[in-house]
């Protein structure tokens, strides 16, 4: 219904607003003493608005894409990477990159325009380190564990302690699980999240209580997890596990707790920045009860 009420719209702005506000521009234009490039154009703002799932989706789609047609080597890496970035800054998606790119690009020429004596000696008198003699390094790999504080823990505990649950986790130990990588893996290598420094799973959707072992954890979907955990996997981390399952521990004593009578917690859960760190084996260790 709003996919066909907005395809309305467009419609009518391309044949009713579009050739009054080309005239507008050419009036407004010559007034100013401001000739028009060839070939220029403006377009229309989407009055269809993506969810954050559905911009996550389309990103993941993109980084797959251009990955594959790089693994190819049929396109140069240059004009790859522009069409990359002005493809992202045209969606919007990272406004500022192509400003950043600018700038990177002149600090490279800048670096390449530095003079290099024939013996490739620095000059003993100077007191300038030239920037050519800097060398990138990859981070050394070590181990990782990737995961999202749960910053509304309180709610879900309880809801727990409703459910009868016991010796739960304190609230500022609930966590979700993104990467737990024991064979070392270059942290460097891995891009920065899209969801930034809040991911909120909405109410609703598939929920379950279940057992991993001692644990006794809350299972929910998110896809937005699902990719990122993939994404990581990726850059070369290991998992120990079939598949990944977000989930969220609240326990590791299910004691005499009957899980199928158990209603599984079925509102919002909001999670904190990605946290990463090296993988402690021994971290339960450190961990009160929160009862």
């Amino acid at each position: 219904m709003f996919r066909n009420y907005y395809d309305a719209i467009s419609a009518k702005q391309e044949s009713g607003l579009r050739p009054q506000l080309e005239r507008l521009d050419a009036i407004l234009c010559a007034d100013a003493g401001i000739q028009i490039p060839d070939g220029a154009f403006f377009t229309f703002h989407s009055l269809w608005q993506e969810t954050s799932e559905q911009k996550a989706k389309n990103f993941h789609t993109l980084s797959q894409g251009v990955k594959l047609i790089a693994d190819t080597g049929l396109v140069p890496e240059e004009p790859m990477s522009k069409g990359l970035v002005s493809r992202l800054v045209e969606e919007g998606t990272f406004p500022a990159l192509d400003d950043a790119m600018q700038a990177y690009e002149k600090a490279a020429g800048e670096l390449r325009d530095i003079p290099e004596d024939e013996s490739g000696e620095d000059d003993e008198t100077s007191n300038v380190i030239p920037l050519r003699r800097a060398v990138a390094q990859d981070a050394a790999p070590r181990t990782l564990y990737v995961s999202r504080k749960l910053k509304n823990g309180d709610d879900l505990l309880a809801w727990a302690r409703s459910q009868g649950l016991q010796n739960l986790m304190p609230a500022s130990a609930l966590h979700v699980t993104i990467a737990y990588s024991k064979a070392p893996v270059d942290w460097m290598a891995i891009a920065p999240t899209w969801q930034g420094e809040k991911l909120k799973v909405d109410a609703g959707g598939p929920r379950l209580m279940e057992q991993f072992g001692d644990a006794v954890v809350l299972l929910f979907a998110s896809s937005d997890l699902q990719w990122r955990h993939r994404e990581i996997e990726e850059a070369g981390a290991s998992w120990d596990h079939p598949e990944y399952q977000p989930h969220v521990t609240l326990s590791w004593d299910l004691g005499d707790t009957d899980l199928s009578k158990v209603v599984p917690y079925n509102g919002p859960l909001v999670f904190g920045p990605e946290t990463f760190a090296e993988v402690d084996e021994n971290w339960r260790e450190t961990i009160e009860a929160a009862e």
